[in-house]
């Protein structure tokens, strides 16, 4: 097997998602080890079970605008630096542009950047100048580079447009499928739960939410993820990280899945992870609509203001959350959209086309 040095901008242990299911299902086809930053803040985190096979830790110290630390942290990053080249890594898989300046001026293998979100717009403002010099760097030196929507596809393309890229959509992870069998007759019942999964941040849409809890006396919210963003709002529970595995035993007796985003240029580059896992679930899904995600319209009831998602929660109320999908339907899609299928993808590109 190929080395592979697969470089995360977040912590392992940070919510399960991309970066780290990506990095284990690479690992069937290279030696990777998994190199990613430790959160300072390890109360944003919770351990996650499952691990990478090999690993290596990546320090930066906090408060890295203090001259000293700055010095520190330039010291820390030689280090790793050096380590990379010795290392002998046929492949540096980066994460975000963030990570640009830990590539060795010296590397000679295979530079692969995964763009799985606008990077620049999610920086804080003194930071978003820098991060998009980074990116820029970063593609000029990238040998192929994959996208995870059409948005960012043709973000790049607008950039280079003769670069090697691919869009390699999120996906779901292969285990146990659940399907929630509704009687769309069975009538209205005292109270609804709907839930949330993923994180709470600048793009969650608090407004419609609280619009429908004040609409609706007898629906609550399951908040289940971390929260950067929260606001306090009456029968709107945060019920903070659970791990992976523990997700569906968390969610399996509510009535609907919500995605509740404020549309920015972030959320419409966006092909949630969250959708697939949702329809593994097998429970009713309500989503903001934007064009990225229109290709999950057989499974998940739109709503583009919180007019039409109170109006859309009455109409579905009346059906008991019935899914707007079959369990077949429901297997068909899994099927060809699991993460094994895309890492398929990935080998094929990195074996023949590189």
């Amino acid at each position: 097997m190929k080395k592979m040095l697969y470089m995360m901008h977040i912590d392992w242990d940070w919510i399960f998602q991309r970066p780290q299911i990506l990095a284990l299902e690479l690992g069937k086809y290279f030696d990777v080890t998994v190199q990613y930053r430790f959160a300072n803040n390890r109360k944003t985190v919770r351990k996650n079970k499952i691990r990478p096979p090999k690993q290596v830790i990546y320090f930066q110290l906090p408060k890295n605008n203090l001259p000293i630390i700055k010095q520190l942290n330039t010291m820390i990053r030689s280090s790793y630096k050096r380590k990379i080249i010795k290392g002998d890594y046929a492949y540096l898989w980066v994460c975000s542009p963030e990570l640009f300046d830990a590539i060795p001026e010296g590397y000679q293998g295979i530079i692969i950047y995964d763009c799985m979100d606008r990077h620049v717009n999610m920086a804080r403002s003194e930071r978003k100048e820098k991060v998009q010099e980074m990116e820029l760097a970063l593609i000029a030196k990238a040998s192929y580079i994959f996208v995870s929507s059409q948005s960012l596809y043709e973000d790049i393309k607008r950039v280079v447009p003769n670069k090697k890229i691919a869009i390699i959509r999120n996906g779901f992870v292969q285990s146990e499928l659940f399907y929630d069998e509704r009687d769309a007759s069975a009538g209205e019942k005292a109270s609804y739960k709907v839930a949330y999964i993923g994180t709470v941040d600048t793009w969650f849409d608090f407004d419609t939410l609280a619009s429908n809890i004040a609409h609706f006396k007898n629906v609550t919210y399951d908040i289940i993820g971390p929260t950067v963003v929260k606001k306090p709002i009456e029968r709107v529970h945060y019920r903070g990280i659970v791990p992976h595995d523990e997700l569906y035993s968390n969610i399996k007796d509510v009535d609907c899945l919500v995605m509740p985003f404020i549309l920015n240029d972030t959320v419409l580059a966006v092909d949630p992870v969250k959708l697939y896992e949702y329809i593994s679930f097998g429970k009713c899904i309500i989503s903001v609509y934007y064009p990225e995600i229109e290709r999950f319209g057989d499974f998940v009831y739109f709503y583009r203001n919180a007019e039409e998602y109170n109006e859309l929660m009455q109409a579905l109320i009346v059906t008991n959350f019935k899914p707007k999908y079959s369990q077949k339907q429901q297997g068909d899609f899994l099927v060809n959209n699991t993460w094994d299928r895309r890492v398929s993808d990935i080998v094929e590109i990195l074996t023949e086309k590189i």
